[in-house]
């Protein structure tokens, strides 16, 4: 050591300084590092604090772990009983009501009561759905409708029959009427419409007082009036009965026979 120092002194005075200069820092270095160094235990309490560290974090991994699906087997399965018990219940209160329910079906199958809709009779009088009051009041037939001047006015099928009826306007208002929505049905459901020309025969015609003018065109009736019309047929045959629809009543009127 004595002689590393004289070797030391020997050097020139730049030299000697440079030298002296690093083992002063190499010295300062070495009391800093043993001064502030940690000591063992302290190293041992470090690496014991790390693995703890380390210890707790895959603790904490462990506790956020998704549930194991036994949890939810279980309570897939309660809810599942629970549903059982439910629709078990509700199979139940069904059978209760079913007797009602099927009371409530077979009243609901009963047919309701049909109403016989019969025809109306001479001298009945009715509303129709124009509002007129129709009343029929007379059927018959003649084998030709003599005239004034003149031959008779002979059908061309084989008879005239004659349907007499009084319309009504009770209402404040103009109501149209037509010999057109005049018909005769005979027993097997056909329909004849009104004879023009044998209809026609009937205003130059001696006739019963009763017997109202001929209706052959559609005319208006005006409010709070009336008046009493006759219609011809002409038919290959009469019946002993018709039925007479007059806009959408339905009569049923035997038939007589009148010699004019």
């Amino acid at each position: 050591m004595t002689a590393f120092l004289s070797g030391i002194w020997r050097m020139p005075g730049s030299a000697r300084f440079i030298v002296a200069s690093v083992i002063v820092v190499g010295v300062a270095l070495a009391l800093l590092r043993i001064v502030y160094a940690p000591g063992e235990a302290a190293l041992l309490a470090s690496i014991e604090a790390a693995r703890q560290a380390e210890e707790r974090a895959r603790a904490g991994s462990s506790v956020a772990a998704p549930p194991t699906p036994t949890v939810a087997v279980a309570v897939t399965e309660a809810a599942s009983s629970a549903t059982a018990s439910d629709s078990t219940a509700a199979q139940a209160a069904t059978a209760q009501a079913t007797p009602d329910q099927a009371s409530a079906t077979a009243a609901a199958a009963t047919p309701e009561p049909t109403v016989e809709v019969t025809d109306l009779a001479v001298g009945e009088t009715a509303i129709s759905d124009t509002n007129l009051q129709i009343t029929l009041l007379d059927v018959y037939t003649v084998v030709s409708i003599p005239q004034y001047f003149g031959r008779d006015v002979m059908p061309k099928n084989g008879v005239y029959v004659v349907v007499v009826a009084r319309f009504q306007n009770r209402t404040s208002t103009l109501i149209q009427y037509s010999p057109e929505r005049v018909n005769l049905i005979d027993d097997n459901g056909a329909s004849y419409g009104f004879d023009q020309v044998g209809t026609n025969g009937l205003s130059t015609t001696p006739k019963p007082a009763y017997e109202g003018r001929p209706l052959i065109f559609a005319e208006s009736l005006l409010a709070g009036s009336e008046e009493t019309v006759s219609i011809v047929f002409d038919l290959e045959s009469a019946a002993d009965e018709f039925r007479v629809q007059i806009e959408d009543l339905t009569y049923r009127a035997a038939v007589r026979e009148v010699e004019l």
